[in-house]
Order: structure tokens, then C-alpha cells, then sequence
């Protein structure tokens, strides 16, 4: 049996990931494990956010060991988002992009693409950042840091 993708990981969590000696990290990971392989994806919304951080990184290493560490955190991010399944943005996730956008909910841009594609496929959003995502209607969120 194939199993259903339930979660959505957003961009703090893998954060919080990516530094897996945090205390943090040690719940979201525990929570994890508890569940089936596939349970939980990211977003290529979430790796957007991840690589362009490591592209400002790049793009203003003014040395070569400057510039090798953020080649270094940019492979360690792609590595990372090898983990778990990726969810794209589609069709579905774009018109609910467009809904949301109209209701202007004060949330940024990447939270609410996030929002949208967690809606488009009936997922839970794991965040810390409750106080934006539970101003999306419908929209379920969870923190597993806690």
C-alpha cells in the first residue's frame, strides 16, 4: 500500500532540522519517526526559501573559504530536502494561492503559497508559526516543537 502523505513541513521546522543537535530538532524528529514513511513532505515552496538564502550566501562571498561554505550549506540544504518527499506547487496549490491572496490575511507570501499547496492536498502544516497560519480559513497547523 502506498502511503498518504498527512503533514507538510514548514520552512522553520526544516530549519530546525537541518540542525539536528537542538533540543528542537529532537521533538520534531521523535514525531516523525512515530509515523509512516511518506507522512511527511516538504514543499519545493519551502526549498525555494532554503536555496535562496544559500544563494544570497553565494552570491556575496567576497573569499574562497566564504565561498566554499555556502556551496557547502547549499548542498547540505538540497541533501536535506532529499529526505522527504517533495510537494510541488501546482495547478490546485495556484488557484488556492489566488483565493487566499484575495482575502488579504496579512501573512507573507511564502507562508501563504505554503498554505496553499498544505490546502490544495489536504495536509497539516507542522509550524512554529502559528499566529500567521491560523489566519488561513480551513487550514490545519501543528507545532511539533513543543
Amino acid at each position: 500500500m502506498v502511503p498518504t502523505m498527512k503533514f507538510l513541513l514548514d520552512t522553520d521546522h526544516v530549519s530546525i532540522l537541518e540542525r539536528p543537535a537542538s533540543p528542537q530538532a529532537a521533538a520534531i524528529l521523535s514525531k516523525i519517526v512515530a509515523l509512516d514513511l511518506g507522512d511527511v513532505g516538504v514543499s519545493v515552496v519551502s526549498y525555494q526559501e532554503q536555496s535562496k538564502g544559500c544563494n544570497n550566501l553565494i552570491n556575496r562571498a567576497t573569499h574562497s573559504a566564504e565561498l566554499v561554505a555556502a556551496y557547502d550549506l547549499h548542498f547540505r540544504v538540497i541533501d536535506f530536502f532529499r529526505s522527504f518527499p517533495l510537494v510541488s506547487f501546482d495547478i490546485r496549490a495556484a488557484g488556492e494561492n489566488e483565493r487566499l491572496r484575495k482575502l488579504k490575511l496579512g501573512i507573507g507570501t511564502m507562508d501563504l503559497r505554503i498554505a496553499a499547496v498544505a490546502l490544495a492536498r489536504d495536509l497539516v502544516v507542522v509550524t512554529r508559526n502559528v499566529a500567521d497560519f491560523s489566519r488561513v480559513p480551513d487550514l490545519r497547523h501543528c507545532d511539533w516543537t513543543i
